[in-house]
């Protein structure tokens, strides 16, 4: 069983409501790309270093210990992801289908797909956003 991900357009909703499905959120399905997979995408797009900015996804919905989870992201990741033009996610994209937490299994065009929704998806929707993590 994989890990479900999401991103979720929180608005001026409370987080824990829409994290146990008491209240809807417009959300963007990041099919298992998580923490570690963002912060790398972060870092190929100039938003800092990958460590650093997974230290900065926090917990606001949910137990420590036991999902379903809530996390801030990044603004720095979120801004360079909003603003990237087709060009940067186009050198972006096979770069990233590199990084070893895809196993060598991520098609370039599949992850522009990715990238291109997302980016559609920060930018029509109100933040703040979250990711949401689902075992």
């Amino acid at each position: 069983m994989g890990v479900l991900t999401d991103l979720v357009s929180l608005g001026d909703r409370d987080p824990q409501h829409v994290l146990s499905s008491d209240v809807e959120a417009p959300t963007f399905q990041s099919k298992g790309i998580g923490i570690v997979e963002l912060s790398q995408l972060g870092e190929l797009l100039g938003a800092g270093d990958s460590i650093e900015l997974s230290r900065q996804f926090d917990l606001i919905a949910g137990e420590e210990d036991e999902g379903p989870w809530l996390l801030t992201i990044p603004e720095a990741l979120l801004s360079s992801l909003q603003t990237a033009m087709d060009g940067t996610l186009e050198s972006v994209a096979p770069k990233w289908a590199r990084i070893e937490e895809f196993g060598g299994h991520a098609e370039v065009d599949v992850l522009m797909d990715y990238l291109k929704g997302a980016r559609a998806f920060l930018t029509e929707n109100e933040g703040p956003f979250a990711l949401s993590i689902c075992l």
